[in-house]
């Protein structure tokens, strides 16, 4: 989002929204059964000013509240998200904000830190996999992807942004001190 800022897309009072989803399968009190097929991943999202998300010394209590977010999807919160879908008499017009803005205000990140790619088997006619990457070009506009742990250790993100921003992004001082840019 400060990239964002920097590149004029967005201005400091807008209101910038983050999602992320979260494995439901994770959070029920009775787990659902093994041959359930269907993907139960269930976004939350904060909501913050671009001014306030952006300040370096903000950092720690905007981690803070993705935490609390990231807590709040409970099986409470998925018994209530059920009911609810349930009463809609028409799902299609329900949206994702962060999806509606993604191009501006909206940011998604989507976690694939655990997912044990080395572990599948790929079949007779392809060897163990030994990294896990987008197409070039990245993924949606907006989007940050943690990968799994490289077998060296070290980690991969891709952030997908407009040029505009990504020049910014990598330009950057707060986020120069933690990672290397490609």
């Amino acid at each position: 989002m400060a990239a964002r800022l920097k590149a004029g897309i967005v201005s400091a009072s807008d209101a910038s929204t983050f999602g992320k989803p979260i494995d439901g399968r994770s959070q029920l009190s009775t787990p659902l059964p093994i041959d359930f097929l269907g993907n139960l991943a269930v976004r939350f999202k904060v909501g913050e000013s671009v001014q306030k998300l952006t300040a370096p010394e903000n950092l720690r209590a905007v981690a803070f509240q993705i935490r609390a977010g990231v807590k709040s999807v409970d099986d409470v919160y998925l018994k209530n998200l059920v009911t609810l879908l349930q009463e809609v008499p028409d799902t299609g017009q329900l949206f994702i904000d962060c999806l509606e803005h993604i191009k501006t205000t909206g940011l998604i990140l989507t976690p694939w830190a655990r997912f044990d790619y080395a572990g599948l088997s790929w079949g007779s006619r392809f060897d163990e996999c030994e990294i896990f990457k987008f197409p070039a070009g990245g993924y949606m506009n907006g989007t940050a992807v943690i990968f799994p742990p490289l077998r060296d250790g070290d980690w991969e993100v891709t952030l997908t942004l407009e040029e505009t921003a990504i020049k910014a992004f990598k330009e950057d001082e707060t986020w120069r001190r933690f990672a290397r840019m490609e």
